[in-house]
């Protein structure tokens, strides 16, 4: 063998084992930066998936409150609507929900057939005036006995067929609507 030859075995198996030496410093540098990453990787998977868990609880606690809010809304518009099925009950139906002084513009006679048409009570002149005071009636501009008054215009309803007038004792009547008599048939109340 030449010099030459051995030269280029030689050079041969140096850039063999260099060739060998070189790709396992790249394999093990790969493995050590893929270890970094997978660590890396492995734990933003286990961070994400740990955020989804808690978002999935925070969801279901969220999805209970708004299921209790529901309920709780629903029986806030039953108690709403059975307020105002009261309030058309009421002696003020007709009146702006909250308004209770429904007599503040009527004259005294609508304001007497108002009070017995709503209450549907037997009452005496005497409650009949202080249910028109209770709900706004001004009795200030009168100078005569507002009883008196009332009386006048309960007689007139009774000739009219329009409240039924009960004795109760001497000289003590009481009165109950009983309602207009129209030619298309009863009318129970003002404006109605």
């Amino acid at each position: 063998m030449t010099m030459q030859q051995t030269d280029v075995q030689v050079n041969g198996q140096i850039n063999n084992n260099l060739s060998k030496n070189l790709d396992n410093l790249c394999y093990k540098e790969s493995v050590v930066v893929t270890d970094t990453y997978a660590n890396l990787l492995g734990q933003t998977i286990r961070a994400m998936e740990d955020r989804l868990s808690a978002m999935r609880a925070e969801r279901a606690l969220m999805t209970a409150q708004l299921r209790d809010l529901d309920e709780q809304i629903a029986v806030a518009q039953q108690d709403v609507e059975t307020a105002k099925t009261i309030w058309q009950r009421s002696p003020f139906s007709g009146s702006a929900i909250g308004e209770t002084r429904p007599l503040a513009n009527l004259g005294m006679t609508d304001a007497v057939e108002f009070v017995l048409s709503r209450l549907m009570l037997r009452l005496s002149p005497t409650e009949i005036r202080d249910k028109m005071a209770e709900w706004g009636y001004d009795f200030s501009t009168y100078k005569t006995d507002v009883v008196s008054s009332i009386s006048t215009i309960l007689k007139r309803f009774a000739v009219k067929g329009w409240v039924e007038e009960i004795a109760e004792g001497h000289r003590r009547k009481s009165y109950k609507w009983i309602g207009k008599n129209t030619l298309t048939g009863s009318d129970s109340g003002v404006g109605n």
